[in-house]
């Protein structure tokens, strides 16, 4: 099993907006990149085990309208993908 989640900020403290991102699997080998609307962010090649991380994403005025998130990653031999946007609409495909 593996799927994002909203990441909220603990009471009284200010931390970037962001993602989780997990899986039950062992060894899933995982890419992420944040975008704007015209440039890459950050791309970033974890290795998760049965664990969840935080994708930090921060807002910068500069950055416009929107920022992009997309994952991609292999379970068990087998290839997913998706994308989130902080509207909330995410997707996760196999």
């Amino acid at each position: 099993m593996s799927g994002l989640s909203e990441k909220k900020p603990l009471a009284g403290r200010e931390k970037p907006p962001g993602i989780l991102f997990g899986t039950s699997a062992k060894e899933a080998y995982v890419r992420y990149d944040i975008y704007t609307s015209d440039k890459l962010i950050k791309r970033s090649y974890p290795i998760l085990s049965n664990e969840v991380i935080p994708i930090d994403i921060p807002f910068l005025e500069e950055y416009g309208q929107q920022i992009w998130l997309y994952i991609s990653y292999v379970k068990d031999k087998k290839f997913f993908s998706g994308h989130s946007h902080p509207k909330g609409q995410n997707r996760i495909v196999s």
